[in-house]
C-alpha cells in the first residue's frame, strides 16, 4: 500500500548527476588531443579541429556542422547519432568506429578511412568519399543520395544499399 499521507521530499540534483556539456563552437582546437574523453552531445559547429586526436572518445550526438576536421582521428571513438552536415574530413580516420545512425551529409570525406567501421544507417547523402577506404559491405542500410562514392562514380538519387542478407 501507499502512504498518501507521506510528505514528498523535493529531489536535488548536484552537478554530479548532470551531464556536463561541451560547446566549443568556432575555435581553434588544432592538434588537440580529446582521446578516451566523454563528449557526449559536444557541439563543435564550425570549428577548426585540424589533426585533432578523438580516438576512443565518447562523441554519441555531437554536432561538428561544418567543422574543418582534416586528418582528424576518430579511431575506436563512439560516433552513434553524431552530424558531420558540411563538415572537411579529408584523411580522417574512423578506424572501428561506431558510425550508427551518424549524418554525413554534404560532407567532404575524400581520403577518409572507415576500416571496420560500424556505418550501419548512416547518412552519407551528397557527401564526397572519393578514394575513401571503405568495407566492402560496411555501406549496407546506408544513405547514399548523390553521394561520390570511392571509385569516383556518383549514386543515384534516393539510394539506399538495402542490408545483406
Amino acid at each position: 500500500m501507499y502512504d498518501t499521507d507521506a510528505a514528498i521530499a523535493p529531489i536535488s540534483l548536484s552537478k554530479a548527476t548532470q551531464p556536463q556539456r561541451h560547446i566549443y563552437v568556432g575555435h581553434n582546437l588544432s592538434h588537440r588531443d580529446f582521446s578516451g574523453q566523454d563528449l557526449r552531445g559536444a557541439d563543435f559547429r564550425n570549428t577548426i579541429l585540424k589533426g585533432v586526436s578523438f580516438a576512443g572518445a565518447n562523441l554519441e550526438g555531437a554536432n561538428f556542422s561544418s567543422a574543418y576536421l582534416d586528418g582528424a582521428d576518430f579511431s575506436q571513438a563512439t560516433l552513434t547519432r553524431a552530424t558531420f552536415r558540411l563538415a572537411y574530413l579529408a584523411g580522417a580516420t574512423f578506424k572501428q568506429a561506431k558510425l550508427a545512425a551518424t549524418v554525413f551529409k554534404c560532407a567532404c570525406l575524400i581520403s577518409a578511412d572507415f576500416h571496420q567501421a560500424d556505418l550501419i544507417g548512416a547518412d552519407f547523402a551528397y557527401a564526397d568519399l572519393n578514394t575513401a577506404l571503405i568495407d566492402a559491405d560496411a555501406l549496407s542500410d546506408c544513405w547514399l543520395s548523390r553521394t561520390t562514392l570511392p571509385n569516383g562514380t556518383m549514386a543515384p538519387a534516393a539510394w539506399m544499399v538495402p542490408q545483406a542478407s
